[in-house]
């Protein structure tokens, strides 16, 4: 699978206000079994638009599209996916053929600050009826592109690492160490006391 490189301009020159890198798989989860429709942006068209506060992506694709809207909150200084709509027409196989349209409009996906860039691994997001966009080795920014590069790394949550299990696991150690200096210059001076001159 490859990754996409798409970029949506603002119309005044070539100012960029998304710059996008990611791969997108569409799946429809059935009863039996997963199928699996993988966008290849060799065979994908994009465009888009910009305002002041909403960003839109549309990639189009042989068997369907795909539009994701960006949208600023300068109150929470943050840019987000809000919606995801598209429609896929695509036989799986003999048995499993999806022919519909699909929207998820209560969404906070790709979060990051303004003037970030979100990176992540992989997510999933549902596009309802049985159907999920993937997304993976995302790189994304939307508004506040400077120079045409992304701006700072915006991990996702489930990229950063969890280290509470380890600061927990380095204090025990540590304890279990004091305990053991302890004891044995305990022993030591004990040992000594026992012992008298001749």
């Amino acid at each position: 699978m490859k990754a996409g490189d798409y970029n949506v301009t603002t119309g005044r020159g070539n100012e960029l206000c998304v710059k996008a890198i990611f791969e997108a798989v569409i799946k429809n989860q059935g009863q039996k079994q997963t199928n699996t429709f993988i966008i290849q942006p060799d065979q994908t068209n994009f465009t888009g638009s910009c305002d002041a506060m909403t960003a839109k992506l549309n990639l189009t694709f042989t068997q369907g599209n795909l539009r994701f809207v960006f949208t600023k909150n300068t109150t929470s200084n943050t840019v987000f996916v809000s919606s995801i709509e598209g429609q896929l027409k695509y036989s799986f196989d003999k048995d499993t053929a999806v022919d519909q349209s699909f929207s998820n409009y209560s969404l906070r996906l790709l979060e990051m600050k303004i003037g970030s860039a979100f990176v992540c691994k992989q997510q999933s997001v549902s596009l309802g009826n049985n159907l999920y966009l993937e997304l993976s080795k995302e790189h994304v920014q939307a508004f506040n592109i400077t120079n045409g590069n992304f701006g700072p790394d915006d991990i996702c949550s489930a990229d950063k690492g969890n280290y509470n299990i380890a600061i927990a696991v380095g204090v025990v150690l540590l304890i279990l160490i004091i305990i053991v200096i302890v004891c044995y210059i305990i022993s030591r001076r004990k040992s000594q006391n026992g012992y008298q001159a001749l």
